[in-house]
């Protein structure tokens, strides 16, 4: 039996043995060996993330995959039709596991687990050790007990291997059989028809994707597909499968017979656990190794399983998103936090069936008030618990599908407007209002202080950013004033990290102060104030502000470091060190702190006299600088509240308001120059 060593421990005998000294000299702990059971796309994306987040030379990871490929999509498993080659469905060549120093064996199948040596074996006869094992083997078909189900021509539709078994035996093929009308056996009647077949759906339920549809959702799905030429059959059971020469006959009820060229079983999955089993690690009832929140098994803390392997508070999750989470949890937990916990998963689908959207958001035991809504092909229900949207479930296109899931996923309150508008249209918030982030062009901006585009963030997000903060350090947006993180939450989903705008509450009051004083300084000096040339008056007294030369000086230099003062926030965007003491929220409150003060300044050293020529422009000047800041400022605030088309305005607004506050800057250092210059010169 041959005994593998990886490149990683070969890197790491060679530092041990190379001779140290000095004061450079550091006493190096050898890395964690990391061996990983499967290599699908919750693997995938647990390297990714693991190698993300480690340091160098924390791990060495080692991947064994079944199948001869690196990981692949499953879920566009179809499109593997348009070209039949793998490469189109690769989530990573070998290339990127090599850059990453992860070793990956591809066609070895681990046949036993030996935990109190903590070593795994492979069909090709290597052996692993391991300090952490993480299990990520998947999920097999559910092949139902019919008779005649496990003929050797009788096929399944899970692997790239599979489609291309079905289509090579499809070109001398007519007509085929696919048993199990839920989500796969959708796509894999899709995959047939696309191969130019006559293809009869089989569904023993009444209806068809019972896990994700209600009744009247998969009766509009049901019609649909018929009308694209699929021969839909529910409530039927298949009784027998029988073989005749090179096609099948089928007992269905009634002893109702279809005969058919090809049969295909999609009729769900099941977790691979067999090889957890004979480790006599701890299996739930309908299968999945028992696991933590750590995603820990329970029998063995040096062994881990995530994805449809894994079975936690007595849910196997069927969904790649929930194995995209518990790989982000586990990747933390094993490095830079340890108490990460996953708690559960989002099950909400949506997705194209034969060119058809069909979705199902929130979770499907949800209580609640259900108000519906149906079209020529189109279903839409929706339910309330109290005034929040917590579920839906849809069958055909929607302008407001994004919109939908993202307010069901922040249990967003709909108004009783909202509710009667949807009865009456089909739709929630309106044709006027906000698209969702996702419907953005790719050119349109969404951090507005870094000028970072949609596509900018899309492109991240399809390169592995999944968080607010990783997109963060891959694009710099939210990382600034924090005002676009809303739409950030969107494309990602990490509701977790989004956080309140730092001084928001503050600086839409100090801004709307700001405005409402603009503004009466600009009535109240539409009639000039005259001194009063009364020496009892108490307005005599008032007036040696003005009248004093050397107070008018000081309270015009207090007035210019006022300004001068609150310049500091641009310095915030532009010095890197000055963002790490304090939040950029807090530096925008104190600028508009000081541009309110500067107003009361203005009083102080005018009397709310708009002098003339350059005096006047130079009045003029401030208080537009101030009336468009403050703008700008209540935009601001709002842009990260508010939703539909005030949001939209908002956000679109609010860097051309910006933009005008810059540029009504750059005249002002001029005109008070100017006036500096006549007060001592002339």
């Amino acid at each position: 039996m041959d005994v593998t060593v990886t490149h990683n421990q070969v890197k790491q005998m060679d530092a041990e043995s190379a001779p140290q000294s000095g004061p450079d000299a550091v006493a190096t702990q050898p890395p964690t060996r990391l061996v990983i059971v499967g290599n699908g796309m919750v693997s995938y994306a647990f390297c990714d993330q693991l190698t993300k987040l480690a340091h160098t030379g924390q791990f060495d990871i080692t991947v064994i995959g079944e199948e001869p490929y690196p990981a692949y999509d499953r879920v566009h498993l179809t499109d593997y039709l348009n070209d039949e080659s793998p490469d189109a469905l690769l989530l990573a060549d070998r290339a990127w596991y090599q850059q990453r120093d992860i070793t990956l064996l591809t066609g070895n199948k681990v046949t036993t687990i030996d935990r109190s040596q903590q070593t795994v074996i492979t069909n090709t006869g290597k052996t692993l050790a391991y300090d952490k094992l993480i299990l990520a083997t998947g999920s097999r078909p559910f092949i139902p007990p019919i008779p005649g189900s496990t003929e050797p021509d009788v096929d399944v539709y899970r692997t790239i291997d599979d489609l291309k078994t079905i289509a090579s035996k499809a070109k001398t093929k007519h007509a085929a059989a696919v048993i199990g009308g839920g989500l796969l056996g959708i796509e894999a009647a899709a995959a047939l028809m696309k191969l130019g077949l006559r293809v009869h759906l089989i569904e023993v339920a009444t209806q068809l994707m019972p896990r994700q549809l209600d009744g009247p959702s998969s009766e509009v799905l049901r019609e649909k597909l018929i009308a694209d030429g699929l021969h839909v059959r529910i409530n039927t059971a298949t009784k027998q499968i029988l073989p005749v020469d090179e096609s099948f006959l089928l007992s269905l009820n009634d002893d109702e017979q279809l005969a058919v060229d090809m049969v295909i079983i999609a009729a769900g999955i099941r977790p691979r656990d067999e090889l957890a089993e004979s480790a006599q690690l701890e299996l739930a009832t309908r299968g999945g190794v028992i696991v933590n929140d750590q995603l820990q098994s329970v029998s063995d803390p040096n062994v881990f399983a995530i994805g449809e392997c894994a079975s936690h508070r007595g849910i196997v999750y069927g969904l790649v998103g929930p194995g995209y989470d518990m790989a982000k949890t586990l990747a933390s937990h094993l490095t830079t936090t340890p108490d990460a916990a996953f708690e559960s998963g989002d099950r909400s689908t949506r997705l194209k069936l034969m060119g058809h959207t069909v979705a199902s958001f929130g979770r499907d035991d949800i209580e609640g008030n259900i108000r519906t809504w149906a079209g020529k092909g189109m279903y839409r229900a929706i339910t309330m618990q109290g005034d929040r949207l917590v579920a839906a479930k849809i069958v055909g296109d929607w302008d407001e599908l994004s919109q939908v899931q993202h307010a069901i996923e922040t249990q967003q309150r709909l108004t009783t407007r909202q509710l009667k508008r949807f009865e009456r249209t089909g739709n929630v918030f309106g044709s006027r209002q906000l698209q969702s982030v996702h419907d953005y062009p790719d050119e349109r901006l969404v951090c507005n202080c870094l000028k970072v585009s949609k596509g900018s963030l899309s492109l991240a997000v399809s390169q592995g950013a999944c968080t607010v903060a990783e997109l963060g350090q891959c694009t710099g947006a939210g990382t600034v004033c924090g005002s676009c993180q809303p739409l950030l939450v969107q494309l990602t989903g990490d509701l977790a990290s989004a956080q309140p705008v730092a001084g928001r509450r503050t600086l839409t009051v100090v801004c709307i102060l700001a405005a409402i004083a603009c503004v009466i300084i600009g009535i109240m000096t539409q009639k000039p104030l005259d001194f009063t040339d009364n020496f009892d008056s108490a307005w005599y007294q008032i007036d040696q502000i003005w009248r004093i030369g050397i107070i008018r000086q000081a309270t015009g230099f207090t007035l210019l470091g006022i300004a001068v003062l609150g310049m500091v926030l641009s310095l915030r965007k532009r010095i890197k060190w000055l963002s790490k003491l304090g939040n950029y929220g807090y530096y925008r409150v104190f600028h508009t702190v000081m541009g309110l003060l500067c107003i009361a300044g203005l009083v102080v050293h005018t009397g709310m006299r708009m002098g003339e020529n350059l005096n006047f422009l130079l009045m003029l000047c401030f208080l537009g600088l101030n009336v468009l800041g403050a703008v700008a400022g209540i935009a601001t605030a709002m842009e990260s509240r508010l939703e539909g088309r005030a949001g939209d305005l908002a956000r679109r607004w609010r860097p051309v308001l910006t933009w005008a506050h810059l540029l009504l800057f750059w005249p002002l250092p001029v005109l008070v120059g100017f006036h500096i210059v006549s007060v001592y010169y002339f």
